[in-house]
């Protein structure tokens, strides 16, 4: 029965009705002959880099380890030969960059400053202005256990919460 042949429909029928056409949606979408995508034309690189001093005995990153980590990544992984020539791949000195911080960790599990801070490094390297990187997450009240400050100043690198 279709609902212009009823000039009430009730509770009961709306949901059976409603279920019906998503049941009848869903199984049109399995049954639909599936596509196989195409075969890339291009390959992505991936760098892996490791290095056992990265952290130290209490697991807290290493800054300059960790900044040379980061630096050798780029230049790797853009076949450059400085970190502002291939951050400069990604960024140019107008952009407002944003990086998105995963504080709920405390400072065991969150995201650590010293990669932030050679994040910020090569960023401002290559010409980006410290007060167009804007670094958040969501809760003002992770930011100081997590090793950060909030800065919402005209000045530096803005770090803030949503909250």
């Amino acid at each position: 029965m279709a609902f212009a042949d009823c000039p009430h429909v009730g509770r009961r029928g709306f949901l059976r009705a409603s279920a019906s056409g998503l049941a009848g949606a869903a199984a049109a979408t399995l049954w639909r002959p599936q596509r196989v995508a195409a075969a890339p034309t291009q390959t992505t690189r991936v760098v892996l880099t490791k290095d056992p001093g990265a952290t130290d005995e209490s697991g807290a990153g290493v800054p300059a380890v960790v900044k040379e980590m980061v630096d050798r990544t780029l230049r790797e992984l853009t076949g450059k030969d400085s970190v502002a020539d291939a951050w400069r791949e990604f960024v140019s000195p107008d952009d407002v960059v944003g990086l998105k911080l995963n504080l709920r960790g405390g400072p065991y599990l969150s995201t650590q400053p010293c990669v932030v801070d050679a994040i910020v490094d090569g960023l401002t390297a290559a010409g980006v202005r410290p007060n167009n990187i804007i670094a958040w997450d969501a809760c003002a009240r992770e930011f100081r256990p997590a090793g950060f400050s909030i800065n919402d100043s005209d000045t530096g690198v803005r770090y803030t919460a949503t909250d």
